[in-house]
């Protein structure tokens, strides 16, 4: 602290803020003389000043406001001893005056006896916090010290009770309060402060610095700027060489530190400290440690040498040593005075390894360290590694908070990963979303982190969510696993032209897997897509020994959907291939779909057995289908078979009134198929009342499919009794329909003598390529007669 300038700030103070009177000013002739005082103070004309504040005195010794001015004089002459016993008398006056306790406190400092001085200005401080003067000699006493906390706290209240006119000095001041906020570990503060200081050597320098404190890359080209005033200010050399070092360049680290040894010959511990470094990070241990010790040696009480001797130890890989080297120093007497020393207690400890006690010894601290984001980030690496990430999050957030950092960054990201992971364990999805989303959104998000957000976005139904983040998972791990994530994902999204090619990759990409990858596949197609991919998939990964009880659950169940796709495409033979093989299971619901399958694959006794095997028991059908449609297709089965035809129909028709949905219209069906093929067999042996019979049961069916059949069979019934009229009406309103009534059409035209009309009947069933062996020749014999056609 500069004792000149203090003592003319206290002038400054002492003549703009005035002192209190004692008495009324009119009831004293000392008063004339004290303003006479204040007012040669003021012109500088001390002699005057203290020949007029002396008659004061003397004229009323109890003027203690005269003993305060009269106190400015000899400040500013530095006649402390002077003023002290002045003001000693002044106190035996008027012991409880802040006036009199702040000149008395602040000649005490001055004289250089601030153990007695201090805690007189620290008792007017408590009493009146806005005595600007008090704050100020005690905030650039704390500076002095390194008391930094407690300058930034006089400083601070200077700044926010001085008056107007003592704004002049605000720069130097406030460079004095930015470079308390650089040493206690607050460069933005601190910079804001000393670019506001003005153009002056010691506010760039302020400047720089700071921003070295913030950002080295921007900081160096400064530091250049200031190379002229380094051969004044070496220690621009070594801030510019901490730089180069933080920056990984550790030749010029080396050379800024041996450019200021040079400058100055007999040793600099902070060259020595910066050299240690540089070779600390070269790897050269031994010359490292030399450096630092020979820091150690020339400043043996800087505790600063000994942390940093301990942090290049660490670094080098000797924990233990740098240990040993910080709990010999000890603890500073408060955490702010040197929160390095227990940054660095903390790394080693991490670094031995040790977290718990690293948790231990920093517990009791990091509430004393409000604002230290660094050593909040040590303490969440240090609870994250004893397993306590949740506990780390908050920690890791508050740093955060106070200065975002990469190291806590990646350290948060790691603490939300990890929760999140639980959380899912434990089926809390919800939980887990927002713990692992706030962990992805971190910059450099992990696979494993990528991978649980999709799991739990999936989990969540929100697949769509889910497809961006797995896609990105599926990038930076293509395992086996991740893909079928990605894959899901994309199906559940209705994508499964997507889906398939990742679900490709996922087999090919990890055999360990392919199980569980054909298990997703074949569920997602069994979902919204193809059963037969899913059989196929499922089938190429068959393992050996025929698969798990799920593998072969799954498979069934592929295989059987896979069936009932291709009974409703009329592929009844695959359908039963698929459904045989699915049946292994011997499940009731397969059974009932293979017996409906053999039926349609034209096998009838094999029909007949499988459904009545099915008989009697609750087929997965609408009801009352369920118990029902067994029957009724046994019937409708031997009814196929003419012999049998009648006795079929009977007991189809016995069960008309006892069905309803899906069983009436089964019913309906299968009573008008059979009716409709015995009288087809009926009308090929002659036997036309059957057929008219037959024909009446088909119309009188309940069913949707078969009507333009019955119709046309029921003209050809009019065509062989001779009603020629009533048959031809019916023909043509069917011929757009069935193209084979077209050759009954011509029939009815010939027996009515109408030969031309029947020969387009027959032209145009021809042009339909209608089946029917004599048609060439009838249209050829017609021809003959009438003439091809133009």
């Amino acid at each position: 602290m500069s004792r000149l300038a203090t003592a003319t700030s206290l002038l400054a103070i002492v003549l703009v803020g005035g002192v209190a009177q004692t008495q009324p000013k009119g009831d004293d002739e000392s008063a004339a003389l004290i303003d006479e005082g204040r007012a040669e103070l003021k012109n500088g004309a001390l002699d005057r000043a203290a020949k007029a504040l002396d008659q004061a005195i003397a004229l009323n010794p109890r003027r203690v406001d005269a003993y305060v001015l009269r106190s400015a004089v000899y400040a500013a002459r530095k006649q402390y001893k002077e003023g002290i016993a002045l003001m000693r008398r002044a106190e035996a006056l008027s012991p409880n005056d802040v006036d009199v306790l702040t000149a008395l406190g602040s000649q005490l400092v001055l004289s250089g006896d601030a153990a007695t001085g201090m805690p007189i200005l620290e008792a007017v401080i408590a009493r009146a916090p806005e005595r600007y003067d008090a704050q100020l000699l005690v905030g650039l006493h704390d500076h002095a010290v390194g008391k930094w906390p407690e300058a930034i706290a006089a400083l601070e209240a200077y700044f926010k009770a001085r008056p107007t006119a003592l704004a002049k000095e605000d720069a130097r001041h406030r460079i004095e309060l930015a470079d308390a906020y650089l040493r206690f570990h607050r460069p933005q503060q601190a910079l804001g402060l000393f670019q506001a200081s003005g153009t002056t050597l010691r506010a760039r320098i302020g400047v720089a610095w700071a921003t070295a404190a913030l950002d080295c890359k921007r900081a160096r080209p400064l530091l250049k700027d200031l190379e002229l005033a380094a051969e004044q200010h070496p220690e621009i050399w070594l801030v510019d060489g901490q730089c180069a070092l933080a920056l990984g360049d550790t030749n010029a680290a080396l050379a800024q530190g041996k450019r200021y040894l040079d400058k100055l010959p007999n040793g600099s511990a902070a060259a020595h400290a910066l050299l240690g470094e540089a070779q600390a990070v070269r790897g050269n241990l031994v010359e490292a440690r030399r450096e630092l010790e020979q820091a150690r040696a020339l400043e043996p009480t800087r505790r600063r040498w000994t942390v940093r001797f301990a942090h290049v130890v660490r670094r080098a890989g000797d924990p233990v040593t740098a240990l040993i080297a910080l709990d010999k120093l000890g603890p500073p007497t408060t955490a702010a005075l040197d929160p390095d020393w227990w940054h660095e207690v903390g790394e080693a400890l991490l670094a031995k390894p040790d977290p718990a006690a690293a948790v231990a010894r920093l517990t009791p601290i990091v509430g004393e360290l409000a604002t230290d984001a660094e050593l909040r980030v040590i303490f969440g690496a240090a609870q994250l590694a004893t397993g306590q990430p949740e506990v780390a999050i908050k920690t890791l957030d508050e740093a955060e908070g106070i200065a975002p950092s990469a190291r806590g960054k990646k350290l948060s990201q790691e603490a939300l990963g990890t929760v999140g992971a639980q959380h899912l364990t434990t089926n809390d999805v919800a939980g887990a979303e927002a713990m692992l989303a706030r962990a992805d959104a971190i910059e450099g998000s992990t696979p494993a982190i990528m991978r649980n957000l999709g799991i739990a976005r999936l989990a969540l139904g929100k697949p769509a969510d889910a497809v961006p983040v797995l896609d990105r998972a599926a990038k930076a791990d293509p395992s086996g696993i991740v893909l079928m994530l990605d894959a899901r994902a994309h199906a559940l999204t209705n994508d499964l032209a997507g889906a398939r090619p990742i679900y490709e990759r996922a087999l090919a990409a990890d055999k360990t897997s392919d199980v569980e990858v054909a298990l997703d596949w074949a569920a997602s197609e069994l979902a919204a897509g193809d059963p037969t991919i899913a059989v196929t998939t499922l089938e190429k990964a068959q393992p050996k020994g025929g698969g798990t009880p799920r593998y072969k659950t799954a498979l069934a169940d592929a295989r059987h959907a896979a069936g009932l796709v291709a009974l409703r495409a009329g592929n009844g033979q695959k359908a039963v291939e698929l459904l045989r093989a699915a049946s292994s299971d011997n499940a009731l619901s397969t059974r009932c779909d293979l017996a409906v399958a053999t039926v349609a694959a034209d096998n009838p006794g094999a029909a007949v057995a499988a459904l009545k095997a099915v008989s009697g028991q609750s087929c997965p059908f609408p009801p009352p289908a369920d118990v029902q449609a067994a029957p009724i297709l046994v019937a409708f089965t031997e009814g196929l078979n003419p012999r049998r035809a009648a006795q079929a129909l009977d007991k189809l028709t016995a069960m008309a009134g006892k069905s309803s949905g899906a069983a009436a219209a089964l019913l309906g069906t299968s009573i008008r198929v059979v009716a409709l093929n015995a009288a087809q067999d009926a009308y090929r042996t002659g036997s036309l009342p059957l057929v008219r019979k037959y024909l009446a049961t088909a119309r009188a069916a309940n069913a949707r499919v078969g009507n333009d059949e019955v119709a046309h069979n029921l003209a050809v019934i009019d065509l062989a009794d001779g009603k020629l009229d009533a048959a031809i009406a019916q023909l043509e309103r069917l011929a757009p329909k069935i193209p084979e009534a077209l050759v009954n059409l011509g029939i009815a035209y010939d027996k009515k003598n109408e030969p031309q009309k029947a020969l387009d009947a027959w032209r145009r069933a021809k042009k339909l390529n209608v089946r029917f062996p004599p048609l060439a020749d009838w249209i050829e014999s017609k021809e003959r007669i009438y003439g091809a056609e133009p």
